[in-house]
């Protein structure tokens, strides 16, 4: 008899227990989204707190155009005293796998999109800890870093297979801010673009 209700009061908890949260949630919601008003003047303070600490939301949720940047490598490749114009080397590649999705392409994609991004974390995290404690040489670093080592690589890689004879290539690494929502019918594709790194490397 104990054991019958105590598995009957069981079942009554876990089918109310979703049922009650779901309702608090959604009346945190409607507290946390309402205007001033004198329902809920008291308890809006410690809500707001508790909502922005776990359920942040913002316009950015439902924003068309949301916040964001993106890292590209740029290269041109020098030969017989000819220099290409700057392109993306990834983009070949992503075409290729736009066409066919059951190419080499795709694995392809997975291996050389990280480069850049993989680059820039690598300057941001070294001018960080510099700045907190302190360093000989930045540029040092990134100039022997390993993520440095593998742009250079794949950029020397993609030029000799695109150019005969090549000499040397140029490189830069960019970042790019697309235009905010605000300045959506501006004919200008990104608001605005920063140069992150660049250099000249001889055929490896």
């Amino acid at each position: 008899m104990i054991l019958s209700k105590l598995t009957s009061l069981i079942k009554a908890l876990a089918l109310s227990g979703p049922i009650l949260i779901g309702f608090t949630y959604i009346a945190l919601n409607f507290i946390y989204l309402a205007p001033p008003n004198p329902l809920t003047k008291n308890i809006k303070v410690p809500v707001n707190k508790f909502m922005t600490a776990y359920f942040p939301q913002g316009w950015q949720l439902f924003a068309p155009n949301p916040g964001y940047t993106s890292v590209k490598l740029l290269i041109r490749c020098k030969s017989n005293n000819q220099t290409s114009s700057w392109f993306n080397p990834t983009e070949k590649i992503l075409k290729e796998h736009y066409k066919s999705r059951f190419s080499t392409a795709g694995i392809l994609m997975k291996q050389y999109k990280f480069i850049a991004t993989d680059m820039n974390n690598y300057i941001i995290n070294k001018s960080r800890k510099c700045k907190r404690e302190g360093c000989e040489n930045l540029n040092e670093l990134i100039q022997n870093s390993v993520q440095r080592d593998q742009l250079l690589k794949f950029s020397n890689h993609t030029c000799q297979g695109s150019f005969e004879n090549f000499s040397d290539f140029e490189f830069k690494l960019i970042e790019i801010f697309p235009q905010p929502y605000t300045q959506k019918d501006n004919k200008n594709k990104f608001s605005k673009i920063n140069l992150i790194m660049k250099g000249t490397h001889p055929k490896l």
